[in-house]
């Protein structure tokens, strides 16, 4: 039996809570009752409701005060709230809207908007909880991942951490530097899908080989793809393998074609991998690491600007030394001298 999802509404007018009552009873949703707001305080932590459906005017509390701390809370900041608000007043509208309401319901009453409304609020919250369960998945499958590839662990929280950070300096916006930071979880999940031959080898990889763990980054955009939370993410996966020359994959993406937060990303995943063991070579020291980032950007493979701004943070900051991980295909030249970046060759 489908459980039928419960709408707390809150009002003191005993004619409007009858209407609505009878009205969202009669298509099949449950009902809880509120006359002020400290019985609508009372029975939002007692019932868990999939919705509340509250008048501004509640006598007790002012509701936004209420909106503001439900949406504070983690237990409740994922339930819709709809307001009751006379459709004239547009101060109180606004009020609403700042402190939290989802959505507003204007007074007098349309059966059919209070309907819609009510409807749309309620997918939203289940595509968002959808979205949110598919996110853990996909986290649950670079876990794995990390576990089958012993030296790979640590390496998908230790980019995410400095590219948040950095994103955080550059005052980028909150959005942004969240998803700087699953970007950093989930920058190589399209690995899954490389034979594991190829991403444990030891030596150069063959034209062949190259080929196809060039392809991890399609692979792990088309992964998180159906993820609606995921969306500002997908330009990090798919391009943080691409060079400022255009010499880079999978798109040869060149300078600001490649997406800002790609870049960002790219630097710290580098400063990672570089400052690591690897099968064919011992890790750098942490100037070393750094000399080399810096030379990346004169040639143009890294943006010189992000460069900058990561050294300046690692000077200023800092950062604890960097357990082995799994190698991934950066190549330095046998001379010693930096060579282009994720190619097939192997690196000193």
């Amino acid at each position: 039996m489908e459980t039928r999802n419960l709408v707390l509404i809150g009002t003191s007018d005993l004619n409007d809570m009858r209407m609505l009552a009878a009205l969202l009873e009669g298509n099949e949703y449950d009902v809880a009752k509120a006359s002020d707001s400290g019985s609508l305080r009372d029975q939002l932590r007692q019932r868990q409701p999939s919705l509340i459906l509250v008048d501004a005017y509640l006598p007790g509390l002012e509701v936004a005060d209420i909106l503001r701390a439900m949406k504070s809370d983690p237990d409740m900041a994922e339930i819709p709230v709809l307001g009751i608000v006379p459709a004239a007043d547009v101060g109180l509208r606004q009020t609403l809207r700042r402190s939290g309401a989802d959505d507003l319901v204007g007074r007098p009453f349309e059966a059919d908007e209070i309907l819609l409304r009510l409807r749309t609020a309620l997918e939203t919250r289940h595509q968002a909880q959808e979205s949110a369960n598919l996110e853990k998945l996909l986290f649950s499958v670079i876990s794995a991942f990390e576990s089958r590839e012993e030296a790979k662990k640590g390496h998908p929280e230790r980019v995410a951490r400095m590219t948040r950070r950095l994103g955080e300096r550059m005052q980028l916006s909150p959005a942004d530097q969240e998803a700087l930071y699953k970007g950093g979880i989930l920058h190589d999940i399209g690995m899954i899908k490389v034979p594991k031959h190829v991403v444990d080898k030891p030596g150069a990889l063959t034209s062949e080989e190259f080929e196809l763990m060039k392809l991890h980054t399609i692979w792990g955009e088309r992964m998180c793809r159906p993820v609606q939370s995921l969306q500002r993410v997908l330009p990090i996966i798919r391009h943080h393998h691409e060079q400022m020359d255009g010499k880079g994959y999978p798109d040869g993406l060149v300078g600001e074609q490649i997406p800002r937060l790609a870049r960002i990303l790219a630097v710290a995943e580098i400063f990672d991998a570089l400052s690591s063991d690897r099968p064919y070579r011992a890790r750098m020291s942490r100037p070393e690491a750094l000399r080399y980032l810096h030379e990346y950007a004169s040639r143009n493979w890294l943006d010189a600007e992000i460069v900058a701004q990561f050294l300046k943070m690692v000077d200023e900051e800092g950062w604890p030394e960097i357990p082995p991980l799994e190698h991934e295909t950066l190549n330095l030249e046998k001379s010693g001298a930096p060579g282009g970046i994720r190619d097939k060759k192997t690196p000193v």
